[in-house]
Order: C-alpha cells, then structure tokens, then sequence
C-alpha cells in the first residue's frame, strides 16, 4: 500500500498520536466504529472521502490544514513531496470540492 490512500491514512495515525487521541476517542468524534478506524489505519482498508471528511471534521480542521504538514523521515510521506506544486494544488481542490458536496448533503 505504496498510494495516496497509504498517504493519506499515515497522516491520520500521525495526528491522532501527536494530538493525543487515541482511535476509539477519534472513532466516537467521527461517528465511526472503532474497530474500522483500527483496521484503517493498520491498511486493512481503504479511505473513502467520506470518512476522510468525517476524520478531518473530527480533528477539528479544514482540508487546507490536513494537507499542509512538513514531510515526515518516511518513504510513503516522501512520494507526496515528490508532487509538482500544481499536483498538490489540484489534490487540495478536489478535496475541497468533495467536503462542499458533503457539506451541501
């Protein structure tokens, strides 16, 4: 699990942890099952933008903030810093374009 979603779920688990919280005190905050944010971020799942919306309304931050963080010592983290400023841009648009869809829900 080497993708996006690889990325994306270890920056979640970097949260959670330097925030304190632990998965079933995220899994309540984000009206989800604990068992699945464990599974999640032990790559036993995939992200949907649902839960991704759900998870980042839970830490208490927008979309712009989740994908703003400095690149960890770690070989998944370091594929995201390989994008061109205009790849990250578009992620961060599309992203923001899907939490106003579920915004609008």
């Amino acid at each position: 699990m080497t993708d996006l979603n690889s990325i994306l779920i270890k920056r979640i688990k970097i949260l959670r942890k330097r925030l304190g919280i632990s998965q079933e005190k995220l899994s309540l905050a984000a009206s989800l099952d604990a068992r699945y944010v464990n599974k999640l971020e032990n790559g036993k799942f995939n992200l949907s933008v649902p839960t991704l919306d759900k998870l980042i309304e839970a830490f208490g931050m927008s979309y712009k903030d989740f994908f703003e963080f400095e690149i960890e010592e770690d070989n998944e983290l370091e594929k995201l810093k390989k994008l061109s400023p205009k790849e990250k841009e578009d992620l961060l648009i599309q992203c923001i374009k899907i939490s106003d869809v579920l915004n609008k829900e």
